[in-house]
């Protein structure tokens, strides 16, 4: 009988040194193979399905005999504010303000308030939910809201703007009872705010209207006090005919600015010249003046007569010293000097009433360019008045299209409000299906109940699987062998089943099958323990058992039979004393053997048998009796 399982191949190991303590391996943590456990338990998880779908549909059963439940529900839409023909939707209502709406309704339908409304609804009273709550003729609505809360619910439909009003109970009529009464208590109380809203959105609109009519009103009159101010129709004209006299004053400004600046000027330069000249320069206009004067044309007149009188001496041949020739232009140089004198007299005369006059100009020009100035500060301050009039009037007219703009929007709201005076019309929530009575459960479920059924007993199945593969503590591959300190991997002996040449017996592949798998891993195991044992010059290996079992004595066998095709003697001592097996690969005896040596009852030389092997002799455990002694 072979001591090694398929899924458990064992693993031989050489210590270095001292052999590591026995809860060494336990402390690690031992990985698992998820395919090789689906392989190997896969006909066991297979059954456990199909037992989960059976405890499943059971289960089904039983909670539809003794605890179903049926739902019946009400489903509401919630809308944007409704419009009416005076107004325009402009679709300003966010996204968040539609869901803050929706999730404030779900959680209003089902508050202490409707449900307390809900309960007292007659058509609850006479329920059988409703006579539970009767102790004699009394009835008891907290005791029936506290019940009716838990099986309430009112959800929204996700990525819509839709609710479900839903009740579930295990009678389908009280269900339908139920949730509308809830519905009804909800509409009631839904109507209720929608008229005081409304109420108090006309008091506020109406209000709002009256004060915007008063502000136009007094608009309207500081608008015409500013225009009648002005004693003009409107104020473009004022401003325009203040810009005009503006222009015509400094027109005026300049002209006399100039006359005074000109006659500065001559005056300025007729004192400087006659200051500085030894002989006055006087202006031709004076000089024309001057010789214009009279006495000074009277006396170029005889100048001109005495003139006269000395040409026509000359033509009658008097010569110029003729005493009557030298008379006459004595007589003339005379008048002539008496002439310049009285020319220059004149020129002072004119000049001095010149600048007399250039001076009175002055003044006059000075006081008028001073009047000038008054008024074109007047002006200046009418335009700014003016102007800042006008930008006042521009603010009021803006104001006033506000405002009548505003008024317009009032009114509409005010038409829209009279026009929403049923609350059913104003209503944000509406009921686009009705409750009904339910004629299937809605728990339990054959489709819900029968996955739930495999789920449970499977995953209790795998978590077993998992649970015991953790706590075997069992040498299941090279791995294993690496997590102990100090122990190094000879090689690995894979299982029977992945050995294409199937051994009859694992114990005896070596034998039976030269070419397998497991017979050429043994060959490799072999020759690196031969190595080590010729390096240590060591002549006897000793194999031990990790638990019953685990392989050892196919290990023993195996090795044996490789070390015995390579030309070594070799000698099994069979030392499992509680359960040898050695003997039995082989077909030989169990006694004598190593226990009756150790009894004394038989010699070595006569307890070591040979088998069909070459090179190969085993001294077996011995007979059972002498197993039985202390070891």
């Amino acid at each position: 009988m072979s001591t090694i399982t398929p899924a458990r191949p064992a693993t031989p190991a050489l210590p270095r040194a001292a052999a590591p303590s026995p809860g060494a391996a336990a402390a690690q943590f031992v990985p698992i193979d998820p395919v090789k456990l689906l392989r190997q338990y896969a006909p066991s998880l297979v059954a456990a399905l199909a037992f989960g779908a059976v405890v499943g549909l059971a289960a089904h059963l039983v909670l539809m005999q003794y605890w179903p439940r049926y739902t019946s529900s009400v489903i509401f839409e919630c809308r944007d504010p409704v419009t009416t023909i005076y107004t325009i939707d402009t679709g300003w209502h966010s996204r968040d303000e539609i869901q803050r709406f929706i999730g404030t309704q779900a959680q209003l339908m089902t508050t202490e308030k409707i449900l307390l409304s809900a309960v007292e609804n007659p058509e609850v009273k006479r329920s059988a939910w409703g006579r539970q709550f009767y102790s004699g003729n009394n009835y008891q609505p907290r005791t029936a809201v506290r019940e009716l809360d838990k099986i309430v619910s009112a959800r929204i439909i996700p990525e819509t703007a839709l609710i479900r009003l839903a009740v579930t109970y295990r009678n389908p009529g009280d269900a339908k009872v139920l949730v509308e009464a809830v519905r009804d208590a909800y509409e009631t109380d839904l109507d209720s705010m929608t008229k005081q809203a409304h109420a108090e959105r006309r008091e506020l609109l109406s209000s709002q209207l009256g004060a915007t009519r008063d502000r136009k009103r007094s608009l309207i009159d500081e608008r015409m006090n500013l225009v009648g101010s002005s004693g003009m129709d409107s104020l473009d004209v004022a401003l325009s005919n203040v810009a005009n006299m503006m222009h015509n004053l400094n027109a005026q400004r300049v002209e006399t600015q100039g006359d005074l600046d000109e006659a500065q000027s001559y005056l300025v330069r007729f004192e400087r010249n006659a200051q500085t000249e030894a002989t006055p320069v006087y202006p031709d206009a004076v000089r024309e003046e001057a010789s214009g004067a009279p006495v000074v044309r009277d006396m170029d007149r005889d100048i001109a007569n005495l003139q006269a009188q000395v040409d026509s001496l000359t033509r009658r041949g008097f010569g110029e010293n003729h005493p009557d020739v030298q008379a006459v232009r004595t007589l003339i140089e005379t008048k002539r000097h008496e002439r310049d004198g009285q020319y220059e007299r004149v020129l002072r005369e004119s000049m001095s009433a010149l600048v007399d006059k250039m001076r009175t100009s002055m003044e006059a020009s000075a006081s008028k360019l001073k009047q000038i100035d008054a008024q074109l500060a007047e002006a200046y301050e009418r335009k700014n008045q003016i102007v800042k009039n006008q930008v006042t009037l521009d603010q009021i007219e803006k104001e006033l299209a506000e405002l009548a703009k505003s008024e317009r929007e009032t009114e509409n709201a005010l038409r829209e409000l009279e026009g929403l005076r049923d609350p059913k019309i104003g209503r944000r929530v509406r009921v686009v299906q009705m409750a009904a009575t339910p004629d299937t459960p809605s728990f339990p479920k054959v489709y819900f109940m029968v996955p739930l059924g495999i789920v449970a007993v499977g995953g209790l199945f795998t978590a077993g699987i998992f649970l015991r593969e953790v706590l075997d503590q069992r040498v299941r591959g090279p791995a294993d062998i690496t997590l102990i300190p100090r122990l190094r991997v000879l090689g690995v002996v894979p299982a029977v089943s992945e050995d294409p040449s199937r051994p009859a017996s694992v114990a005896t592949a070596f034998r039976d099958s030269p070419s397998g798998v497991i017979t050429e891993s043994f060959r490799q195991i072999r020759g690196v323990i031969a190595k080590r044992m010729d390096q240590a010059e060591h002549a006897s290996l000793l194999v031990i058992a990790g638990m019953p079992g685990s392989g050892a004595t196919t290990v023993v066998t195996n090795l044996a039979m490789g070390f015995a095709a390579s030309e070594r003697r070799v000698l099994i001592v069979d030392a499992n004393f509680r359960r040898p097996g050695v003997h039995r690969v082989f077909g030989l005896r169990d006694g004598p053997g190593l226990a009756d040596v150790l009894a004394g009852s038989a010699t070595a030389l006569d307890s070591v048998q040979g088998t069909s092997t070459t090179n190969l002799w085993v001294l077996a455990a011995g007979t059972p009796a002498n197993r039985a002694l202390p070891e």
